[in-house]
């Protein structure tokens, strides 16, 4: 008996090493889309490009003005924000590394209608 729980500690304790090894080598990065008055933009689209690759991750805004991209590889990043009626918001320099947690809020500025695709 005394072994059979000696050998479950030792899998629970490798179990979460893995955990927390798995949960501190991304990033996130969220944040809240608005308008010019203060105002939420709902189902935006928030794009994340990764600099050395190329390649993107979209996510849209909930009802709350909310995006959220809760696991990133450390990277240098270029963000941009499209809402129909609005311009496109670029943040073109955003760097995230290991456990960072970035709160990106953005304003987008009334502009040339930006339509969304149809599908």
């Amino acid at each position: 008996m005394a072994r059979l729980l000696a050998g479950s500690a030792v899998l629970v304790l490798v179990v979460c090493g893995c955990c927390l090894y798995a949960q501190t080598d991304t990033a996130s990065l969220s944040g809240v889309v608005t308008d010019p008055s203060g105002a939420v933009v709902v189902n935006a689209e928030v794009s994340v490009t990764k600099g050395d690759t190329n390649i993107s991750q979209v996510t849209r805004t909930n009802s709350a003005g909310l995006y959220s991209f809760p696991s990133l590889p450390p990277a240098n990043y270029r963000v941009s924000v499209k809402a129909a009626g609005f311009k496109e918001a670029v943040e073109p320099h955003l760097t995230l590394h290991v456990r960072d947690t970035v709160s990106l809020n953005i304003k987008l500025e009334v502009g040339t209608a930006w339509s969304l695709p149809v599908s």
